[in-house]
């Protein structure tokens, strides 16, 4: 059996090497020039910008100085202000979330009794009519 297998791979020859050609800058430019066609020439391409350049700095398209997007308009809180300030966000933050709460539950549970009446006072009798 053993002897079999090895007069079986004796007989089969190597599959033949695969053909790589690597592709490079010189061989497209022999391959461009041997076909007839002229080798690629650089063209230099000139800018033209329509924006002009602000007196002072020299950047197209620059405005002018940066205005600050925010402005306070109230003086800063004290300390103590500003706990009075977030105890009492705090407060309505809470109020708002248990609100929240009590309205997804309440539109959950409106959702789940309009299922149940259409499956069982439309569909269920229209399914099993005799």
């Amino acid at each position: 059996m053993a002897d079999n297998l090895n007069q079986q791979n004796s007989s089969a020859a190597p599959p033949p090497e695969p053909e790589i050609a690597i592709r490079t800058m010189e061989s497209d430019l022999k391959s461009i020039e041997q076909s007839g066609g002229q080798a690629p020439k650089p063209e230099v391409l000139e800018m033209k910008s329509e924006l002009k350049p602000v007196a002072g700095i020299g950047i197209p398209g620059y405005t002018g100085p940066e205005q600050p997007i925010f402005s306070p308009t109230s003086p800063i809180p004290t300390s103590v202000e500003a706990s009075q300030i977030q105890s009492e966000v705090s407060a309505k933050e809470g109020k708002s979330k248990v609100l929240k709460t009590i309205v997804i539950i309440a539109a959950v549970l409106a959702i789940v009794a309009s299922f149940w009446f259409l499956g069982y006072y439309i569909i269920f009798p229209w399914l099993f009519s005799r």
